[in-house]
């Protein structure tokens, strides 16, 4: 797979940990690709990482924003079942290493809920949420 160049410090940490792990995800069979964008965001352009991944029917979009804004997709071929989004900004303790092991995480879950086809989109919730600020909560009287 290709991985593209990037100008923000963010997403080139990115890039460079999915590096170190690309040759592990394609040995398993996950078919991956990447592409860099240009958005025109509030302050002018901004870099994204879109990154996809199928395994076994079930697809995984990731895209990734310079300002650590994060949107994640994944659902199923075969079953309209299975559908999970999840999207907002990264915490702040989340560094590329933690995103990519999230990420390869959730190819490993869709690898085995494609093999014994139930599909539990809990299993993507406890591998995301951690990792993306919800903002700000009520609290119950």
């Amino acid at each position: 797979m290709f991985l593209p160049k990037f100008d923000d410090p963010f997403l080139k940490d990115f890039a460079r940990s999915l590096k170190k792990r690309l040759k592990r995800m394609e040995q398993l069979g996950y078919r991956l690709s990447s592409s860099r964008k240009q958005e025109q965001g509030n302050d002018g352009r901004i870099e994204k990482f879109e990154l996809s991944a199928e395994c076994d029917g079930i697809y995984i979009d990731l895209f990734l924003w310079a300002n650590r804004e994060i949107w994640i997709n994944a659902f199923s071929e075969s079953s309209s079942e299975f559908q999970w989004e999840g999207e907002g900004r990264l915490i702040g303790s989340c560094g590329a290493r933690l995103l990519v092991q999230a990420f390869e995480t959730s190819l490993a879950d869709a690898n085995e809920m494609a093999e014994l086809e139930a599909f539990d989109a809990n299993l993507f919730n406890d591998n995301w949420h951690p990792l993306i600020a919800q903002g700000p909560q009520a609290v119950g009287d």
